[in-house]
């Protein structure tokens, strides 16, 4: 083999190796891009889930449940906000339950029931 063909081989090598580690880092890139975001969701959908427990914390400890009112997608305690962006909300209320069927930031829809 002739010194000029071995500068070819190499450089097809080289062309090759470049290409190889091209395309691992676009997937990698994109991997993480995709993990990220997940990441992301995953968190705020766990906020929102924290969010609905503190609610029925909140409940059980005050349970005032005529104080709470519904309007403009938002949910008030004695005209405190208490959640805002509140998509759906109902609440039923018997002698021995309260039972609130909620979804918050369309995301997280939970039914709360509380002993009274």
């Amino acid at each position: 083999m002739n010194l000029s063909n071995k500068k070819a081989f190499s450089l097809i090598e080289l062309i090759v190796c470049i290409f190889i580690v091209s395309l691992i880092s676009i997937y990698s890139i994109y991997f993480y891009k995709e993990i990220f975001v997940k990441n992301e969701q995953t968190f705020q959908e766990e906020k929102t889930k924290l969010e609905l427990l503190n609610f029925k914390l909140f409940l059980e400890k005050n349970l005032g449940f005529d104080k709470l009112t519904y309007k403009n997608r938002n949910l008030y305690y004695e005209n405190s906000l208490l959640l805002k962006d509140v998509n759906k909300y109902n609440l039923t209320v018997n002698n021995k339950y309260a039972s609130i069927d909620i979804c918050l930031e369309n995301r997280v829809c939970k039914e709360v029931v509380i002993i009274k």
